[in-house]
Parts: structure tokens; sequence; C-alpha cells
């Protein structure tokens, strides 16, 4: 495979962050009766995979529309937690993350994805690996979990005041293991918001194939 899907899928009544308004999905016209098909949609920006930019948690007035194309892909670096509670800084780091790099973290959380326990029983990354990714001005840390902390959200704070988008919600990380490199690709909606609903994805290293799939 070249690409893999790394986001959840949105649909009616999907898991939402505790406190969060439901997803609404729901089908207004019918190709029989309308002529066409139309669905509506009524979602909070933290629903499913998604970003947080700055304006999420900081005194901020630039909405995630303003930010340019080039801040959501980039180079992805994968760190494998294992069966971590407290992700923490590794010597290795240093050598294998750099600057501008997409850095997504696997946890295996994502099993557990609709269940209670993936909002309360999730691992979290220390405040010291947190400043170990702001000092090397990463572009986003994504995770296959709801948050990379709990509140009062230190680990958000660090990272989204050193301008470190936050991507949350991934699937699929187990699948990019092997691979030392590999792009990531997660454009927000241009929307007026403090967040966006993405469709993240990874592209693999290899010389893209047209298929019959993409016509």
């Amino acid at each position: 495979m070249k690409y893999i899907d790394l986001s959840q899928t949105i649909m009616p009544d999907m898991p939402v962050y505790p406190g969060d308004a439901k997803v609404t999905l729901i089908r207004e016209k019918y190709l029989d009766a309308d002529h066409y098909n139309a669905y509506f949609l009524s979602a909070g920006m933290h629903a499913g995979t998604h970003i947080d930019c700055p304006m999420h948690l900081l005194k901020s007035d630039r909405t995630i529309s303003e930010y340019p194309l080039e801040s959501f892909s980039g180079p992805g670096r994968l760190v494998d937690a294992g069966s971590e509670r407290e992700i923490d800084f590794r010597e290795e780091f240093e050598d294998k993350i750099h600057r501008g790099d997409i850095v997504l973290i696997l946890t295996g959380t994502d099993e557990h994805y609709g269940s209670g326990r993936y909002y309360t029983d999730h691992p979290v990354i220390t405040e010291r690996l947190a400043n170990f990714f702001a000092a090397k001005r990463i572009r986003m840390l994504g995770v296959d979990m709801p948050s990379p902390d709990l509140p009062p959200f230190a680990v958000h704070k660090i990272l989204l005041s050193q301008g470190i988008f936050i991507l949350e919600n991934l699937t699929n990380l187990d699948r990019l293991k092997g691979y030392e490199s590999f792009e990531v690709h997660a454009v927000p909606l241009k929307i007026r918001a403090e967040a966006s609903l993405v469709r993240a994805y990874a592209r693999l290293p290899g010389v893209f194939e047209r298929t019959p799939e993409c016509g």
C-alpha cells in the first residue's frame, strides 16, 4: 500500500469527548424521491480525528483557517510507546526527531475507541517530552487517543504555545511500524474555528501508481 488512512469514520452518534455535543448525520434527500442524495452534518470540531490549533486553549484570535496549508503536511516519525502509561523522553529521540516533523505516538488506545474507557483510561505524555518536542520545533503531534494529557492539559498548553498542532483520535498507526520515513497529511477544513475535523493519512515511500480505483 502506498497510502494508509489514519482517520476515524464520521457517522451518526459516533464517540465524542464527554460533555461534547453528539454528532448528527442525517440523510435529507433520496435519489428516488428527490432526484438527488444529500446529507446534513452537525458536529463539534473535536469529534473523531481532528486538529487543535493554539486558539483552542490559549488567548488567540487566529482560527485554524488562517494557517498556511504547509502547516498540516510533513515528514512523519513514529514513536512506538508500547504499553507505557506515561510516555517520556528517550535519548534516541534526539537523533530520530527533527524540526518540522509530524510525530505520531502509537499506544494502541484506538482499539478501545467507542468504549467508556477510551476517554478515561488512556496513556499520557509527560511535560518533559512535551518540552522536548517544543524545543525541537516539531510541526505537529499526533496520537491514537483522545488527548495526549488530562486536565488541566499542561501538555496541550506547552505544545500549542509554541505553535505545534495536536492531532487526536488517530487510528491504524500500527501499520506504520517498520517505516523509517513517510509523509503525514492532515489538512483541516477552511473553517473559522479553534479546531477542525480532518482526513488524516500517511503516504509511504515509493512512486505513486495509478490504479483502477483512482480512475
